[in-house]
């Protein structure tokens, strides 16, 4: 299993659509991709950052989510809202 935890500081002004946006490219992950098992948008409580915290079922799995059409679009207008990210990709031990 495959977890990522993506770390994303958001441009001012720009959270709604943000926030829109990755809700887009849950929901059709969800619906479109049987080995995606988890999409969530989480808000720090301290430092108001938001955190996506995606799961995948295999490494194929996320490479199929890499290759879906709204996943190229929506992410194209996501780097737009963006200023910073970081990035953090593990595999599940327990």
């Amino acid at each position: 299993m495959i977890v990522l935890f993506i770390r994303v500081d958001v441009k001012e002004g720009r959270e709604g659509e943000f926030q829109d946006l990755v809700g887009q490219l849950s929901a059709a992950s969800l619906e479109n991709e049987p080995g995606c098992l988890q999409y969530d948008l989480c808000k720090t409580t301290v430092h108001e950052n938001y955190v996506i915290l995606e799961k995948y079922e295999s490494q194929e799995a996320l490479d199929e989510h890499r290759q879906a059409t709204y996943f190229k679009e929506l992410g194209g207008l996501l780097r737009d809202c963006i200023q910073n990210t970081q990035r953090h990709e593990m595999r599940v031990i327990v």
